[in-house]
């Protein structure tokens, strides 16, 4: 499930595109007072592309960065 944030970074022009997977059967928990509660398993990743002029406006991806929720935290 794709998601954008309230208050993005700059981050060198780079376009970022950020996404959620949680486990079958599961959701995030929402608290009025904290952050939201994501289940064990859910895994968060964002990547970084920059256009490709080389490529007819395609994008050239450079990174992707995984957070993964684990039992432990």
């Amino acid at each position: 499930m794709p998601y954008d944030i309230n208050t993005p970074l700059f981050s060198d022009y780079a376009t970022k595109y950020r996404f959620i997977w949680m486990p079958p059967g599961t959701s995030a928990t929402y608290h009025a007072s904290k952050a939201f509660e994501f289940p064990a398993g859910a895994i968060f990743s964002k990547t970084f592309a920059y256009p490709d002029a080389g490529r007819g406006g395609h994008q050239r991806i450079i990174e992707t960065r995984l957070l993964v929720h684990a039992n432990s935290g």
